[in-house]
Parts: C-alpha cells; structure tokens; sequence
C-alpha cells in the first residue's frame, strides 16, 4: 500500500496579514521597506513575529525583479571557527530574515587581500548593504561601496568618527573590559594574572587594559 504524503503549503503574504491581523498591503510594505515610517513600530512588529512563527519566505526572485534590489546583506567576518562569530552572524541573520533579507556570510581569514577581494565583490551591486568585522580596510576602500549609497556598519575595536558617511560603528570597548575582567582577579587575591591575546583585532586594546589593572593593583603586581 502506497503511503499518502502530505506536502506542507507554504505560508503566504495572506496567512502572514491574517496571523498579523493587518492586510496585505502592510506586510508588503514591511517586507520591502523594513523601517518605513507609514507603519506604526508595533505594527511592524506584529508582522515580523507573524514571520517568524509562520517561516514565511518571500519570493526574493520576484522583489528583485519589480524593485532592482537584491534584498541581501553580507555579513563579513575575520574567522568563522571563532566562537564569537557564529553567534555574531546568528544574530546579524534573525534581524534580516525578519526584515525580508537574506544574508551572505564571507569568511576573510584575517586576510587583507581577503578583505581587498571581498570589497570588489560588493561592489558590483550585489548587496544593499553590509554588516561586519574589518581587520585591515578602511574607510577609503570602502568608498566604492559609500558611492552606491550601500551603507556599512562594522564591529570596532576602538570608538572612531564616521562624519557624514553611510557608515555605522559598533563600539566594544575592549580597553574597559580587559581593565575590568583584570581587577577582578586582583579582587578575588590572585598574584600571578596572565594575558593570553590573539593577533588581530582587539589585541592591543586589551591588552592596554590588562596593564592598566594591575598598574593600579600597585607594585606587588
């Protein structure tokens, strides 16, 4: 006896408005403009949970075609078998989705050439915008990217003036939290506090920080 499969139907824009208890007409809105302003935040966010409890996925192929745009994000990152950045790109993917992006995730291996290429690629208009962790570019070879109004918000090691650019900074202040995680081990009475850093990134800052912990411990550190 042949079994019956039972094929799941895919959720649509109509099951999304009706879950959200608005029309159509809004949940088009947010999918192809997340943050406009015609509807209100808790609106929009009625229509991003129903979107996620649904797995709604729109047809990317049609939006690009009706509006030009890719409606996908780069998430770009130094090195993927980091613990940090797997969650870093989890987060950086639930907020897309919700908003109708898909995200493209490119590992760079701390290669400045890496980085170099990568930021080629964008440029051909491939992405409406990019997310992500930059060891070695700056400003002046993300310019390309600024030119085609594809803005950019990178994870920074240090707090940095962006003036008028189509670009936003995530400050860590490693400096802080090295001072900090140190005093607590000089709180908790230990003697012999070491410092173990990598080679890229926040190094240097941190290790700032170290120093002035137990600078502050006094001489018997």
């Amino acid at each position: 006896m042949n079994k019956k499969t039972t094929v799941r139907k895919k959720p649509t824009q109509f099951d999304v408005a009706r879950m959200a208890g608005v029309s159509q007409t809004t949940v088009s809105l947010v999918l192809n403009n997340p943050e406009t302003a015609s509807v209100p935040p808790e609106t929009r966010g009625k229509v991003q949970e129903a979107i996620r409890s649904l797995g709604y996925l729109p047809n990317n192929a049609a939006r690009v075609l009706r509006t030009s745009r890719p409606y996908t994000l780069a998430c770009v990152i130094p090195m993927i078998t980091n613990p940090f950045y797997p969650t870093f790109v989890s987060g950086i993917q639930e907020e897309a989705e919700a908003g109708g992006y898909e995200v493209i995730t490119y590992n760079t291996h701390n290669s400045a050439e890496k980085e170099k290429q990568i930021l080629n690629h964008l440029q051909q208009g491939r992405v409406d915008g990019v997310v992500g962790v930059f060891f070695h570019a700056n400003v002046r070879d993300m310019m390309p990217l600024f030119e085609q109004n594809i803005p950019v918000t990178r994870l920074e090691v240090r707090k940095h003036s962006t003036g008028s650019l189509p670009l936003d900074n995530i400050f860590v202040d490693n400096t802080a939290a090295a001072r900090e995680a140190t005093a607590y081990l000089v709180r908790r009475g230990c003697k012999r506090i070491a410092m173990v850093t990598g080679f890229f990134g926040p190094r240097e800052a941190r290790r700032e920080g170290y120093l002035q912990a137990l600078a502050e411990a006094g001489e018997a550190y």
